[in-house]
């Protein structure tokens, strides 16, 4: 193309809008070439495009090459080195490193031609942040003694010569910071700081105090790095400069992380991500892996592995070796987490290898420390003593005590059960631990030094250290607002409730073992049921995001139930479509949490607080797993008594899955099935027969008489894998079921359990029945005509009608919510397990945001009291949501139904409930009275009661 000679006296400004409007390089070129007067002309834009770098690095880049080259082209080398090195700053930001490396030694190259010293020892500058970026940090001091050995033979240094040297000792401290000795980084971040002050350039001061906090990050002083960073984001702020204020919050996120302030720490990365965004390529990888380690902090396996991954192509295409390999480790360690021991090792031997190269002595140990716990694992207990060796080895001579307590520990681990030779190493870890006051390695610390104390039967010490290790797990629990955050926490951190519960079991203390075990259960659940978790928690699925979510996956659960003719794979697609929506619903309170403030945990009712509430008739028979063992607690208003070793976990799932295969074969109902129901009943009734030899049996002693006509009320709470069983269809040797001499509910713990005790009782008149048949399901609606003339004035939502809005608007305040529908347990992602409705699904997500405050609930549905048994014994599905709705009383099932026979029940439920039965009473009698014709426990045993009696 013919492009026109410029002589006109444009500003910068219109000068650059007219070169950044230009198609391509090439017409940019030719522009270029006609301006007049050029070097003018190329100065000016020159001035105009370098401020570009930090806002839009890859446009500036282009247009600063395409300078350099014209300058280059025109005889005007300095013009076209400086240009060079700009552009060079500009790839560096876009994290294409080697790029930029080659830019700036050809521009220095120049300057050095031209006799242009302190531009040489600019671009120095320029050398040491890159070649540190790429972790050639050798090379990176190199060049920045060289501008100090430089500045300091001169003479009379100049201010711009005093500016430089204060930036080399910058970039000297972060080499020696990332090559982890940390002494030399601070030496010269404080020879920095002196020459910026001295010269009055007080706005580098922020940088200094940046990378300061980050030196004290490492070497464990957490609390004063947070006061560098929170100086630094001041500053920033102040001048307007929003990707170092991202910077400093994203560090301050990091701190928090370790600090174990976690809703604190995805409240600041929140803050952080946008002011990043589009910016700085390395900066943005790097959240995303410190965003990745708190997420794997949570046990959020899921989100890490997304932010890992992501993080790990990022940090690989930059070349930006340092924080690939710190990426690399998180990585391993959260494979090492979901039990991958293959890629873990393999994850953490390049990010070892990476570390070595790198000069890292302090993130090798740490490696080789993760290294060893996956070698324990897999048994090889020798070769794991020796790599944590080594890793302690690497910072024993270093004031580092978090990395050294860790090590201790962990050789102790190796060592363990030689008391005498992992002693000393615990107690070294105690001391350490107590330096650094990491919560989450205080909280391991006790621990260990717990078993010890226990192990040397040193029982005063070993339950001190027990409830200092609660104590601090506690402490971080309460800090997270949003419930699902605090059930995920809690999956891997059992063991100290477990320790110490046992151990005041042989104390002969029962009251006080009871009490540890309720704060090992459903602690979350209680926590909504007191308004500790309050309305904040539900702001980001209640957002415009949320909601937008939320209404394109009712439509692919709409399209789903309608294309029952589809493809596999259409189906699959769809599937596959539903899974990525529902993780995003469920990572929006991570990406926007809303508030950083704390709150606090619902402190477990004591002893004396359960027994006043307990109703004077009822017994607790309440269950607890401790490793292998199960164990009960059986309490009434008397006092309580403990059993032990009742059976092991692994004999129960045994069993447990025997169950499912014997309701499975009777749920089947083809001829063959019904031919020889009496043999499969016979069959059911010997595994409930030993699943009541090993539960209940040896505590039946402890338990009330009841007889078929006069029974004894009991309330089960399990604990882990117990809460798949029915416990009230158990049958002893003589066939006689459990259900026969009690009246059982169900309550996930005795806080639960007391919280709903004492609730007001309300009369049971106003109903809301909800009713959606299918082909399938064709009882549902005789179900519902049948419910209605026990309850005249009850509200219909009956097919077309039970539609989610008409739901969430006639089931407020109702006395009884009656749900008749299809209902489907999602195992997955139990959050979205769901009942049918005319237009999709009800899932346990839009359950627990209805008003059933007080009320007697039914799902009357497949599956509706299956839950997942996450971590601190919650359990996840429609029968939690619905207490967490308000509900005082659910009735769910435990497997799927056959609806003409739950008709039947439920129309007896009622019944009983119109009769002036107590609820536990009339689902009983049902089931005595479905059982009598139909003897199948798969027949009448499905539902039970959760909550109010």
């Amino acid at each position: 193309m013919t492009v026109s000679r410029i002589d006109v006296d444009d500003t910068e400004a219109t000068l650059l809008a007219t070169f950044e409007a230009l198609p391509d390089r090439a017409s940019r070129i030719s522009w270029l070439t006609n301006l007049q007067p050029l070097a003018e002309r190329l100065h000016a834009l020159l001035a105009a495009t370098a401020p570009l770098c930090p806002v839009d690095a890859a446009k500036a880049s282009e247009l600063l090459s395409a300078i350099a080259d014209v300058a280059d082209t025109s005889g005007l080398r300095e013009l076209a080195a400086r240009s060079r090195y700009a552009a060079a700053q500009a790839f560096a930001i876009n994290g294409r490193f080697e790029h930029a490396l080659h830019l700036i030694h050809a521009a220095r190259d120049t300057f050095a031609a031209l006799g242009c010293s302190r531009d040489v020892l600019r671009t120095n500058i320029g050398r040491v942040n890159v070649l540190a970026e790429l972790g050639r940090y050798a090379e990176a001091l190199s060049a920045a003694n060289e501008v100090v050995e430089a500045v300091a033979a001169l003479p009379t240094p100049s201010r711009d010569d005093q500016l430089l040297a204060a930036l080399a000792w910058l970039n000297t401290g972060s080499c020696h910071w990332h090559m982890s000795a940390h002494s030399s980084a601070l030496a010269a971040f404080a020879a920095a700081e002196t020459i910026f002050r001295h010269i009055g350039a007080l706005e580098h001061l922020p940088a200094v105090a940046n990378n300061r906090g980050l030196v004290l990050l490492e070497i464990g002083r957490v609390h004063e790095a947070v006061l560098a960073f929170r100086e630094t984001a001041r500053a920033a702020a102040e001048s307007d400069n929003p990707v170092k204020r991202g910077q400093a919050l994203a560090n301050i996120a990091r701190a928090y992380t370790l600090l174990g302030e976690y809703q604190r720490a995805l409240a600041t990365f929140a803050e952080a991500r946008p002011l990043l965004a589009g910016h700085v390529a390395t900066d943005e990888a790097i959240v995303l892996r410190e965003t990745a380690d708190l997420y794997l902090a949570l046990n959020l396996h899921d989100e890490a592995r997304l932010a890992y991954e992501e993080s790990v192509l990022r940090l690989r295409s930059i070349g930006a070796r340092p924080h690939l390999a710190w990426a690399l480790w998180g990585a391993g360690a959260l494979a090492a987490a979901c039990g991958d021991h293959e890629l873990a090792t393999r994850t953490l031997a390049e990010a070892a290898d990476l570390f070595s190269t790198l000069d890292n002595a302090v993130s090798v140990s740490g490696v080789l420390l993760e290294t060893a716990g996956i070698l324990l694992a897999t048994g090889n207990r020798v070769l794991a003593a020796a790599e944590a060796n080594r890793a302690l080895a690497l910072v024993a001579h270093a004031d580092l005590p978090a990395h050294q307590a860790f090590a201790h520990l962990r050789i102790a681990e190796t060592l363990w059960p030689d008391i005498a030779k992992a002693e000393p190493h615990l107690l070294e870890a105690g001391i350490l631990a107590s330096r650094a006051a990491l919560p989450q390695l205080l909280f391991r610390s006790n621990l260990q030094t717990g078993r010890l104390r226990r192990a040397q039967l040193r029982f005063g010490e070993a339950r001190r250290d027990f409830e200092n290790a609660i104590a601090q797990l506690e402490r971080l629990r309460g800090g997270i607002v949003h419930e699902t955050l605090r059930v995920s926490f809690m999956g891997d951190k059992d063991d100290a409730y477990q320790e110490l519960t046992t151990l005041l079991i042989e104390l002969e203390e029962p009251a006080a073992a009871l009490a540890v075990a309720e704060r090992a259960k459903s602690r979350s659940l209680a926590d909504r049921l007191c308004g500790l978790v309050d309305s904040a928690s539900s702001e980001p699925f209640e957002s415009h995001r949320g909601s937008s979510l939320r209404a394109e996956l009712n439509a692919v659960y709409g399209r789903l139930l309608g294309e029952e003719n589809t493809t596999p794979a259409a189906r699959e697609t769809l599937q596959a479509h539903a899974r990525a929506l529902e993780a995003d619903l469920q990572r929006l309170p991570l990406l926007h949490p809303g508030r950083e403030s704390t709150t606090d945990s619902a402190t477990p009712l004591s002893w004396q607080q359960i027994r006043t509430l307990l109703p004077t008739d009822l017994t607790v028979v309440e269950y607890f797993t401790a490793g292998q063992e199960i164990l009960a607690f059986v309490f009434d208003r008397d006092g309580v008594r403990t059993v032990r070793h009742l059976g092991t976990t692994a004999a129960v799932a045994e069993l447990a899955a025997r169950l499912v295969v014997q309701l499975e074969r009777c749920q089947m109902r083809d001829p063959v099935t019904v031919r020889h129901e009496a043999s499969l009943a016979a069959s059911c009734r010997r595994v409930l027969r030993e699943l009541h030899a090993l539960l209940i049996q040896p505590l039946r002693h402890l338990l009330p008489p009841g007889t078929l006509h006069s029974p004894a009320r009991l309330a089960i709470v399990p604990h882990g894998i117990l809460h798949r069983l029915p416990f009230h269809a158990f049958c002893d040797s003589d066939d006689r079921y459990l259900v026969d001499d009690y009246e059982i509910s169900y309550a996930p713990s005795a806080t639960v359990l007391a919280l709903h005790a004492a609730r007001p009782s309300r009369a049971l008149d106003e109903a809301t029945l909800v009713g959606c048949s299918t082909p399938h399901l064709p009882s549902i609606t005789a179900e519902i005509e049948a419910l209605r003339k026990r309850f005249p004035h009850a509200r219909v939502l009956l097919d077309q009608s039970a539609e989610l809005s008409n739901v969430r608007l006639q089931s407020q305040r109702r006395d009884i919510v009656h749900f008749a529908c299809h209902g489907t347990f999602r195992d997955d992602n139990p959050l979205y397990s769901a009942l049918e409705l005319a237009d999709g699904w009800l899932t346990a997500a839009d359950l627990l945001t209805l008003d059933l405050e007080d009320a007697f609930v039914t799902l009357s549905a497949c599956e509706s009291g299956r839950s997942r048994v996450t971590g601190g014994d919650e359990l996840i599905g429609l029968a939690r949501a619905a207490l967490l709705a308000g509900a005082a009383t659910v009735v769910v099932s435990g497997w799927r139904v056959e609806d003409a026979t739950t008709a039947r029940l439920m129309d007896a439920l009622y019944a009983g409930i119109a009769a002036g039965q107590s609820r536990t009473a009339s689902l009983r009698e049902a089931q005595l009275g479905i059982r009598s014709h139909l003897p199948h426990p798969w027949h009448w045993a499905a539902f039970f009661i959760c909550g109010k009696r």
